[in-house]
């Protein structure tokens, strides 16, 4: 009787379960696996229909056009007489084009992962 209770006590401790460095996936690991998510089912008792909300991931190729446009739209102001308007202005160029290309390094990264 005492190994059952010992039994039933290691059963309330799922972590216990899983190989040394093993742990289950998250729902983000969900996420990046599909590309998408589904929560909050809810059922409407008149019609009978089941709603739920899809969570996708982020577009990384229009966020990356994004990006392209900000700068593109801040470039006039690189060529101004104020230096520190100048300055500002090509520093952030400078960084909104380091990350359009760390969006795409994401983008591969996370496509490489799905494909796993």
């Amino acid at each position: 009787m005492i190994k059952l209770a010992e039994l039933l006590n290691e059963l309330d401790k799922p972590e216990n379960i899983y190989a040394p460095g093993y742990t289950p996936k998250s729902a983000d690991d969900e996420l990046i696996q599909k590309g998408f998510r589904t929560t909050g089912t809810t059922i409407n008792p008149e019609t009978g229909t089941s709603t739920s909300v899809v969570e996708y991931l982020p577009k990384f190729d229009k966020i990356k056009r994004d990006l392209g446009s900000i700068a593109k739209e801040i470039r006039p102001f690189k060529f101004k007489s104020d230096k520190s308007i100048a300055l500002v202005s090509t520093k952030l160029i400078t960084s909104l084009n380091k990350a359009q290309e760390l969006m795409g390094v994401l983008d591969g990264l996370l496509k490489a992962e799905k494909g796993l």
